[in-house]
């Protein structure tokens, strides 16, 4: 019966998932729970760990709990197979798994659409000049910018997402506008720019 080393949270969240799996396969999984407190697994639950999911929750309580959770991953004799719920696996410690025999994957896009929509808010801030606006309410002044600082109306400016990732896909699809080439709503026109041409879809042209 394989040892999935897993968040308490993440467990409660699962535990109809995981009885589905076993119904559905005839394989079990032994939930693994990594201490609240961060106190070390014993060595006999350690070797039972052959799974692993990393769950974006472990940030919930700091940076620390994620180092202690791969600290626990380096004890375990037997992992297989460790799944992380972010995209980035360019950490050394992620090179050290994969050395000893780790199959490691990771969840890129996880996170796509709310850093696009983060992202839209930033431009939209910046575009509208609201680091000046909020900086004199917090003086509790107010003071015309000069013309040439005003900000240009949006239909006037070209939005240019560089990169069509998984964010930069996520931010060009946000709102657009795909009659006219605009962001929905805000009146620019949107460029962008991939690191390779796309192949040609059947009938229509590459981008």
């Amino acid at each position: 019966m394989p040892g999935l080393l897993m968040t308490a949270r993440l467990a409660r969240q699962c535990d109809g998932d995981l009885r589905a799996i076993a119904d559905r396969t005839g394989a079990a999984i032994t939930p693994l729970l990594l201490p609240d407190d961060d106190a070390p697994l014993p060595p006999e639950v350690l070797a039972q760990v052959e799974a692993a999911y990393a769950s974006p929750d472990l940030y919930d309580v700091g940076v620390q709990r994620v180092w202690h959770f791969l600290d626990t991953l380096d004890g375990a004799p037997n992992l297989r197979w460790a799944h992380l719920g972010w995209a980035g696996t360019d950490n050394p410690r992620f090179g050290a798994m994969l050395a000893r025999g780790v199959r490691l994957s990771n969840s890129p896009g996880a996170a796509a659409e709310p850093i696009a929509h983060s992202v839209i808010a930033g431009l939209l801030a910046l575009a509208r000049r609201f680091p000046h606006f909020a900086a004199q309410q917090r003086a509790r002044r107010w003071e015309q910018l000069p013309i040439d600082r005003r900000p240009r109306d949006l239909s006037t400016q070209t939005h240019v997402v560089y990169g069509l990732g998984a964010i930069g896909g996520r931010r060009l699809r946000a709102g657009r506008d795909r009659r006219r080439g605009r962001a929905a709503g805000a009146g620019l026109r949107a460029a962008r720019h991939r690191r390779a041409p796309q192949p040609p879809r059947r009938g229509g042209r590459g981008r």
